[in-house]
């Protein structure tokens, strides 16, 4: 389950984590976030996307070929913010509004130019996770948006 699509399997997936780090005694009566604090563990939110905002930038920058572009960048004219900004499609279906290519735009949109434009994949996670450091251990994911 890469990336659940049903706000219930997230919560089932959470569910999970959340019973594992209450098996550690000296934290199990904080709350959820302190628990993942204390841990120094990421909310699985931030790392889903985390995981996507690495694959976009692989995408973006050639470390994949593909034979066509999943990922088309937005018209020069339309930019604001950094220059490898994606389209944003129109979607006739919830289905695909799911898929990633569709999922991905608006958050990859949102970053700003500094981290899109690191020179390498680990430079671009240490940005990302410099940029991002307040939402390490968010369980919501419109806190992204």
């Amino acid at each position: 389950m890469w990336h659940p699509r049903f706000k219930k399997d997230v919560e089932q997936i959470e569910k999970v984590q959340r019973r594992a780090t209450k098996l550690i005694n000296a934290i199990r009566h904080f709350p959820y976030q302190k628990r993942l604090q204390i841990l120094d563990l990421p909310s699985l939110v931030y790392r889903r996307y985390r995981g996507d905002m690495i694959e976009v930038y692989k995408f973006i920058h050639g470390i994949y070929s593909s034979g066509y572009s999943l990922l088309p960048r937005a018209p020069q004219s339309g930019r604001r913010g950094h220059d490898l900004k994606l389209m944003k499609r129109r979607c006739y279906s919830q289905l695909r509004a799911n898929f990633f290519s569709f999922g991905v735009v608006n958050l990859w949109n949102g970053l700003p130019s500094d981290v899109v434009s690191a020179p390498s994949v680990n430079a671009f996670k240490s940005r990302l996770d410099k940029y991002w450091k307040d939402l390490c251990y968010t369980l919501d994911p419109e806190d992204f948006l």
